[in-house]
């Protein structure tokens, strides 16, 4: 059985030394944007730096970055530095409690670490009056049990294509970062922070007042000052459960960007009547300035059952439970369902998947595509670029299915970390990595394994371009990374902790924070769990991870959000 794993090639020149400059020695891929550090810490794959002087036009706080491995465990990047904690506070000491996943800190009124007076820690809630406790209560209103709450999340950060305004000098002094929630034939847009001068402030405190709603399925004036826009009716109607968003952009100065949103009854794009959407150069200002008054959603296609959205070199990705189509979103006119679109695998055209298979989840980064399905993981084949304009059909792309060792053939889910922070950069720069989950719900087990993709830039597609990291439970036996005993769909990781969701539906919704001296090989991983349960909740979790802006963890499901701040 496994003990331990060491490098027993010695460096011998100094060309085997990774130098300060080497993309694996540079934690964060950089300096700490926002400033000094002064206190700094280690815990498991993540480094963590609290800063309590700022730079000018910084804010201080806790930040982060998590390594990025290659099939052999080894370094070969780091994900950019993150905020976590939720705080913008002076900080010049930090703690984490692995068990609990909590931070204990030392804060000041000032950045004069002399002024420290006060010792704060981090819990799981409904929020904290001057952080997301007013966004929680607003979306437990717009989104009730009645209608099952918020059915789908996502994190759209403020480097998001479509909502940084790339025309400043230098590119990116504005823009904002959104939170859409969504549910029954309604949607909330958050602006979950916004970029002063280059730094990115997390939006805090009072969310309701100004908070807009329009039951027409379109947009009307929405004030500077607001923070929150719901929407509902008109064209979502037809979408009914909606689960999914992305900004669909066409990169450049006369390019458009869209919002998607997509669920059981298909697919949704906000636009303009004569099929516009904003300028994608210019991005979105704080207030939603560039939504204009006259945007509306229109119904596209003819999708059903759609499951998740990517937009990537100027393609939106539509996966639903039956198909996969690339939209060319500049040749195509929303406002009159004008699509230009490629079908790229059903699930008769992966290798081994039946008639009644079903297409899980994707990951999309330059010439790659990945298809989890509940027969195993698919990958364009070897060669195929499945951006190119040349695809026209199945056929183009020889789906091959991706080895992993002893996983569950249902692959439920996958969570990507890359040096940008966006999965769409998962082939690009030092490469990627991603968690996912195998799990099989009829006899109540999962697993969570993990695979390293490469760098695509300049490269083929190849039996090398992904690969399972070399996990091993017993010599020469490689496996998953560890059990997660019953039936798990979600995960999410930070570096220093793992997040599974628990599907027991006979309790209130529950997340499991596996133990932070968990390594490969332990079994049975969630009997040593801390479970963070959802008062008084219902039992059912969409979204787990974090957020962009504010850095806070979200839990988000039927029962509406519960943070970690």
């Amino acid at each position: 059985f496994l003990v331990y794993r060491s490098l027993t090639q010695p460096a011998i020149t100094n060309a085997d030394i990774l130098k300060s400059t080497d993309v694996a020695a540079m934690v964060g891929g950089g300096p700490v944007p926002a400033g000094v550090v002064t206190d700094m810490f280690v815990q498991g794959d993540a480094v963590y730096v609290a800063v309590g002087a700022p730079d000018v036009n910084q804010l201080p706080g806790i930040f982060s970055s998590y390594a990025l491995f290659d099939e052999l465990g080894r370094i070969k990047g780091w994900t950019p530095w993150q905020r976590v904690g939720g705080s913008t506070n002076n900080i010049f000491g930090v703690m984490y409690d692995g068990f609990a996943g909590n931070f204990n800190t030392l804060v000041s009124n000032s950045a004069n670490p002399a002024t420290i007076m006060t010792v704060k820690r981090t819990l799981w809630s409904s929020g904290d009056p001057t952080e997301l406790a007013s966004l929680s209560a607003l979306l437990g209103t717009e989104f009730p049990l009645s209608i099952a709450g918020i059915q789908g999340m996502v994190d759209l950060a403020s480097t998001t294509t479509g909502l940084i305004n790339q025309t400043t000098t230098p590119p990116g002094q504005t823009g904002v970062a959104w939170l859409i929630a969504t549910s029954l034939q309604q949607i909330s847009i958050i602006q979950s922070g916004a970029r002063v001068n280059g730094a990115l402030v997390p939006t805090a405190g009072d969310f309701a007042t100004d908070a807009q709603v329009f039951k027409n399925g379109a947009l009307g004036t929405i004030p500077l000052t607001a923070k929150v826009v719901t929407i509902s009716g008109g064209a979502l109607g037809n979408v009914g459960p909606i689960t999914c968003a992305e900004i669909a952009a066409v990169v450049g100065v006369n390019g458009n960007s869209y919002l998607a949103v997509g669920g059981v009854g298909g697919l949704a794009v906000l636009v303009r009547p004569n099929g516009s959407g904003w300028n994608t150069a210019m991005g979105i200002g704080s207030g939603f300035v560039n939504l204009t008054n006259d945007m509306a959603f229109k119904n596209v296609g003819s999708f059903s059952f759609v499951r998740k959205l990517i937009c990537d070199q100027n393609y939106l990705y539509v996966l639903s439970d039956s198909g996969l189509d690339r939209i060319d979103i500049a040749a195509s006119n929303f406002a009159t369902n004008s699509i230009i679109s490629v079908h790229l695998a059903s699930p008769t055209d992966l290798p081994g998947v039946s008639a009644g298979g079903v297409l899980l989840d994707m990951l999309i980064s330059q010439k790659l595509a990945l298809v989890a399905t509940n027969n195993g993981l698919f990958r364009v084949g070897n060669g195929v670029n499945v951006a190119s304009p040349t695809i026209t059909g199945p056929a183009s792309l020889a789906w091959t299915q991706v080895p992993l060792p002893q996983t569950l053939p249902p692959i439920t889910f996958m969570f990507p970390l890359t040096a940008t922070g966006k999965s769409q950069d998962l082939a690009t720069g030092p490469g990627g990595l991603v968690y996912f989950v195998s799990g099989d719900i009829g006899n109540n087990r999962s697993r969570m394994s993990r695979m390293s993709v490469k760098n695509l830039t300049g490269n083929l597609v190849d039996a090398t371009t992904i690969l399972p990291l070399n996990d091993l439970f017993i010599q020469n036996s490689p496996s998953f990374f560890v059990n997660l005993s019953g039936f798990r769909n979600l995960i999410a990781t930070q570096g220093s902790r793992y997040l599974t969701s628990d599907r027991d539906l006979t309790v209130p919704a529950m997340t499991a924070l596996l133990p932070p001296n968990m390594v490969i090989g332990f079994p049975q991983a969630t009997l040593s769990a801390q479970f963070i349960t959802i008062p008084a909740s219902t039992n059912e979790l969409v979204y787990l991870a974090q957020s962009s802006a504010s850095g806070s963890w979200l839990l988000a499901g039927n029962f509406g959000l519960f943070v970690n701040e």
